[in-house]
């Protein structure tokens, strides 16, 4: 358990803020918004049915694989945050491991973990920082992983942070 606390202004008030707590918190609620939003793709059935043509540039083809059918488009999803929140502070401050560039030592990546929740923090662009959440994103279905960090950006905006999910389409 991770007693470490930070403190922000509140209408006046500082308030004391378990980051830790904050951050299980987020992680339950990004999962279980995932595994919901799984679940409805599941009912709904396959988007896409992805085959393997004899010739790849022929569609004509004869078809010599298939393979399981996607239930939506793939992708990457994740939090972008300012790098002024009290959050990437503490990330920083309370890191349980630090992934460096390999030239020149500079820190790249800060990772926090209690045991159950791991989460990441790195350098967006142009702006922000990026923040991952292990276990939000249940699938590479890009509805499941948005869905998800939006539960888990709710949390987090509830205790002052603020930021947006970023998504692409692979």
């Amino acid at each position: 358990m991770c007693f470490a606390l930070s403190e922000r202004q509140y209408r006046g008030i500082k308030v004391k803020v378990d980051w830790g707590e904050v951050l299980r918190e987020a992680a339950e609620a990004g999962r279980k918004a995932a595994m919901r939003k799984l679940e409805e793709l599941k009912r709904q059935g396959p988007k896409y049915m992805v085959v393997q043509h004899e010739d790849p540039f022929d569609k004509r083809s004869p078809i010599i694989a298939v393979y399981e059918p996607l239930l939506d488009d793939l992708g990457y999803a994740e939090i972008r945050i300012s790098g002024r929140s009290p959050l990437v502070r503490w990330i920083k401050k309370n890191a349980t491991n630090i992934i460096r560039e390999p030239l020149t030592g500079r820190p790249e990546a800060w990772e926090w973990s209690d045991g159950d929740v791991l989460v990441s923090i790195s350098k967006a662009y142009p702006k922000g920082y990026s923040l991952y959440i292990r276990g939000v994103a249940v699938a590479q279905y890009i509805s499941v992983q948005v869905a998800g960090y939006e539960a888990a950006l709710e949390v987090l905006k509830k205790y002052g942070v603020d930021g947006w999910v970023w998504s692409r389409i692979d």
